[in-house]
């Protein structure tokens, strides 16, 4: 009798009263996977990579995906994991691409695969590269900073014992005073013509220049990274049981900013310091786990906003630089990372990834400008605009570390020559 009642029921001509209740219908189909932030239709890219999110239906599991751009396979950064935001890795040419995509589920839900067109164009923004020359006998040179007034300071070397710090003014370079013929460097310059850097007394010694001084040695066991117009002077030496502090000109007074997390022993290493007196830096348990930490003056230090990425704690979470806003760029596991405030970027859509610790990669100035090395050419982005220029320096020119971004958008570098097999420090002026 059941049988024929749900024959009739299926058939809409009504069933006996002993029929049961009537099964619940299916489930719908899960959502399909879908793709986010795609260039819209005509738009032009003013950036280097293409970059979207995979959005997952709600029984997604993590799985695979493929990119093809123009028919050559793309590696991504990020992950397998859906919602994670991706990005091509490779600088693309000027002009209209064509992007394959390929998404398998690991279980539950459909898959994906589309294909998508999409123009980038990048600027060319044309730059003056100057050699730095050592001084005489030496065979290197080594530029570190750069004040308004456009005085360079660094050293000059001689393989890895011999280090004489000195400035260059108009491309003219001299030596700083020293004695005893102790081994020297000067890292930072301020406004005034005042000079940090190390001395090689044993401990190490951070040291100060100041117009037509001596050499003063003002900390041991600890350099001379930063100087800011305020006469403040950061001392560092990323070394365990060894405190971040500052050095007052005015006073010769010298104050802990930071020492390393009592809880979890390993280093404390500071990065930059900016003209208000903030210090940006890191605290690294034994573990290898880094923690940004900014602290404004002397106040204690906080560790910084995390990105909503995967890892926050990971070994390879480096601040890299800091401007006199309290701008912050970040080498977030291999990802560019501009906090400003409460607003976080990720730059490497516009810039490429991060190349690693130590980190010489990029640099930000107070105009809201990062500059970025990928593959050893230049790029610059504008946090204004938000568009990418690729920085002409000469094509024969290969560079691995900035050292310094000016307001103005000189760039301090160091770099190969491949026509010579040279490699030198440049200061780099735009045209």
């Amino acid at each position: 009798m059941k049988r024929y009642a749900l024959a009739l029921a299926v058939l809409g001509l009504g069933a006996c009263s002993d029929s049961g209740p009537t099964p619940p219908p299916p489930p719908p189909p899960p959502a399909p996977i879908t793709l986010t932030g795609l260039p819209a239709s005509g738009a032009t890219l003013h950036q280097l990579e293409l970059t979207f999110t995979v959005v997952p239906n709600a029984a997604s599991t993590p799985g695979t995906f493929t990119i093809t751009i123009d028919g050559t396979p793309a590696a991504t950064f990020g992950n397998q994991y859906f919602g994670t935001f991706i990005v091509s890795s490779v600088p693309l040419a000027n002009g209209v691409h064509t992007a394959h995509v390929v998404i398998s589920p690991g279980s539950g839900g459909s898959g994906l695969d589309t294909t998508f067109s999409f123009t980038t164009e990048i600027d060319t923004k044309a730059y003056l590269s100057t050699p730095l020359p050592p001084l005489a006998g030496y065979t290197a040179a080594v530029a570190n900073d750069m004040n308004s007034a456009g005085v360079i300071v660094g050293a000059s070397t001689a393989g890895n014992t011999q280090s004489q710090a000195v400035t260059w003014t108009n491309g003219v370079v001299a030596a700083l005073p020293t004695t005893g013929g102790l081994q020297t460097t000067a890292n930072a310059i301020n406004t005034q013509g005042d000079i940090a850097g190390s001395v090689n007394t044993d401990p190490p010694s951070a040291a100060l220049w100041r117009p037509g001084d001596t050499l003063r040695v003002i900390g041991t066991v600890q350099y001379g990274e930063r100087i800011n117009d305020a006469g403040q002077v950061l001392l560092d030496i990323g070394r365990s049981y060894a405190p971040v502090a500052l050095y007052d000109i005015g006073t010769g007074s010298t104050t802990d900013v930071w020492a390393n997390d009592s809880t979890n022993v390993g280093t404390s290493m500071a990065i930059d310091m900016n003209s208000s007196g903030q210090v940006l830096g890191y605290d690294q348990n034994l573990e290898g786990t880094s923690k940004p930490v900014v602290t404004s003056g002397l106040a204690l230090p906080t560790k910084l906003p995390q990105p909503n990425v995967v890892e926050p704690d990971s070994y390879l979470n480096r601040p890299v630089d800091l401007n006199d806003h309290g701008d912050i760029l970040l080498d977030y596991n291999g990802w560019w990372v501009l906090g400003s405030g409460s607003a976080t970027t990720f730059l490497n859509a516009y810039l490429g990834g991060a190349p690693g610790f130590p980190n010489y990669g990029a640099r930000i100035n107070n105009e809201g400008q990062v500059v970025a090395l990928l593959n050893g050419k230049l790029y610059l982005w504008d946090k204004t605009t938000q568009m990418t220029q690729r920085i002409d320096a000469g094509a024969s020119w290969t560079f691995d570390q900035i050292t310094y971004f000016g307001d103005d958008g000189k760039i301090l570098v160091h770099g190969t020559d491949s026509e010579s097999g040279t490699t030198a420090a440049l200061l780099l002026t735009p045209q």
